[in-house]
C-alpha cells in the first residue's frame, strides 16, 4: 500500500493556497488517470480499463469527476460499462476463479444505443474464462482480470474523493485511505491557456502532458477552433503541423510588412490541408483550411491574422512557462507513481 509521508504533505502544503483560493488555481482543465496496469497486461488477451478523471471548464465552473471503465476489445461508442456490467463482470470472475458456472445478462445505455451485454463462464482447452459478449462482438478475460478490476476501482473510488476535495474544499486536505491521489503510472493532462479569435477561426494554446509509463512530460500544445455562424465551436484540430500554420502567418505577416505577396499552400494529410497569403490591403494573413475527412462539414473555413492577434498568441506560449512550473510542483496532487 502506498504512504503518504509527512513531507509530502508539507510540501503540498508550501506550494499550494491554504485558504480563500482554488486548490487547483485554473478555470479550464482535464486530467484522467488510469488505475489498471493496462502496460504490463500487453500478453494477457483481453482487458478492462479503469479511468478516474476530473475537469473543469466554463460549461462546468465547479469542476467535476468521473470513474470510466471500459472494454476496448469493442468498437467506439458502444465500449463503456455500466455499474451493472462491472457487477456482473466481477461476479463472472468469481465464479470462475470458484470454478462455477454464471450467466447475466445486463442491457447497457452506450452511444449506439441500448444494448443486450452478456456475461458469463466459460470452459476453454480446459480453462475457465469469464466471455463478455456485445451484439456480433466478444471478449474473453482470465479470471485474475476480475481481480485487477476490483483492485482499480478501489484506487478510481479514492482517487475521486480526493478530486472532489481538491476542487471544493478551501485548505489542502490530508490523504487518507478513502480519499488521497490515485497510484498509476502516469497521467493525461490538457490545461488550456487561452484562444486567440482570428475571425472564424480560432488558435488555442494549451500546456498537456501524456506520461503513461513514463515521467511526465509536459509541452506546449498548438490548436486550431473551427466555429458555425452563429458561434458554437464545431470541432477542434491540432498536432504539430499547427505550429507550422502559426510559422507561416508569421512570415505572412512579415511580408505584409515589406509590401511583397506571400503565399503557402501545404501538402493534403487525410483530406486535410491549409493555405496562408499575405493581404496587402488589409494587413493580415488570410488563412483557409480545409478540414479534412473526420469532419462533416468539409467545406472551407477562413481565418484572420494580424500582428495584434500573433502577439497575442506569443504571449499565451510564453504564458506556459509558468502553467508548468506549477505541474511540475504538484502532479502528485493528481497521480502517485
Amino acid at each position: 500500500m502506498k504512504t503518504y509521508p509527512s513531507f509530502l504533505v508539507l510540501l503540498l502544503l508550501l506550494v499550494l493556497p491554504l485558504s480563500g483560493g482554488d486548490l487547483i488555481p485554473f478555470n479550464n482543465f482535464f486530467v484522467s488517470v488510469e488505475t489498471k496496469d493496462w502496460l504490463n497486461q500487453r500478453e494477457e488477451g483481453a482487458r478492462l480499463n479503469v479511468t478516474v478523471r476530473v475537469s473543469r471548464s466554463a460549461e462546468e465552473p465547479k469542476g467535476s469527476t468521473s470513474i470510466d471503465v471500459d472494454c476496448y476489445e469493442f468498437e467506439a461508442g458502444q465500449r463503456m460499462l455500466s455499474d451493472a456490467d462491472i457487477k456482473a463482470f466481477l461476479a463472472a470472475g468469481d465464479a470462475a476463479q470458484k470454478d462455477k458456472e454464471f450467466r447475466e445478462v445486463v442491457t447497457t445505455k452506450t452511444y449506439r444505443g441500448d444494448k443486450e451485454t452478456t456475461y458469463e463462464v466459460v470452459d476453454v482447452s480446459g480453462k475457465k474464462l469469464i466471455r463478455m459478449s456485445r451484439g456480433e462482438e466478444k471478449a474473453e478475460f482470465l479470471p485474475r482480470e476480475a481481480v485487477k478490476v476490483r483492485k482499480a476501482l478501489a484506487q478510481a473510488r479514492s482517487g475521486e474523493a480526493w478530486y472532489k476535495k481538491l476542487l471544493h474544499d478551501d485548505a489542502m486536505p490530508t490523504p487518507i485511505e478513502k480519499a488521497r491521489a490515485p497510484q498509476s503510472i502516469g497521467y493525461f493532462l490538457n490545461t488550456p491557456i487561452g484562444t486567440v479569435s482570428g475571425r472564424g477561426i480560432g488558435y488555442e494554446i494549451s500546456v498537456a502532458s501524456h506520461s503513461f509509463g513514463k515521467a511526465p512530460r509536459y509541452y506546449v500544445e498548438h490548436q486550431l477552433c473551427l466555429y458555425s455562424v452563429d458561434g458554437e465551436l464545431n470541432g477542434t484540430l491540432s498536432g504539430a503541423w499547427v505550429a507550422g500554420l502559426l510559422k507561416e502567418i508569421s512570415a505572412a505577416l512579415e511580408a505584409v510588412d515589406a509590401g511583397k505577396p506571400y503565399s503557402f499552400k501545404s501538402e493534403e494529410d487525410g483530406g486535410r490541408s491549409y493555405s496562408v497569403t499575405a493581404n496587402l490591403k488589409t494587413k493580415e494573413a488570410d488563412v483557409v483550411l480545409i478540414p479534412g475527412k473526420y469532419f462533416k462539414n468539409r467545406d472551407a473555413e477562413r481565418g484572420f491574422f494580424g500582428h495584434v492577434q500573433l502577439a497575442e498568441i506569443r504571449k499565451l506560449i510564453e504564458d506556459c512557462d509558468q502553467r508548468i512550473k506549477w505541474l511540475q510542483a504538484n502532479e502528485n496532487l493528481f497521480f502517485i507513481k
